[in-house]
């Protein structure tokens, strides 16, 4: 697992990774950091490429805009370069291990 927070980064690795899983997170979001341990655990069980996770403390920060991030945590599965799965985080509620496993069910 990898922690990035710049866009240049993540499309190095989104270029360089068939089946790519990021967590889009905050430092100081409260959900973030109580759902980094569930990612943490449940992530490794599915055969990706890349398990990122990437740091979104800079609101300037193209990737809030190029990926339609509203809340944190969200999870976003990119096969290809592309995402075709994901699950965002509810404001005052975050992410559930449940809603984790859902996802990885489908990836």
């Amino acid at each position: 697992m990898t922690e990035i927070n710049q866009k240049a980064d993540f499309d190095v690795q989104l270029g360089k990774n068939m089946r790519l899983l990021a967590l889009f997170y905050t430092s100081w979001c409260p959900f973030c950091r109580r759902f980094m341990k569930i990612f943490k655990e449940n992530s490794g069980k599915k055969m990706f490429d890349m398990i990122l996770c990437v740091k979104l403390d800079d609101y300037s920060n193209p990737i809030w805009e190029d990926y339609s991030i509203e809340n944190v945590p969200t999870v976003i599965f990119f096969e290809k370069g592309k995402a075709v799965k994901r699950i965002d985080g509810k404001a005052g509620l975050g992410l559930s291990k449940s809603q984790l496993i859902g996802l990885l069910d489908n990836c």
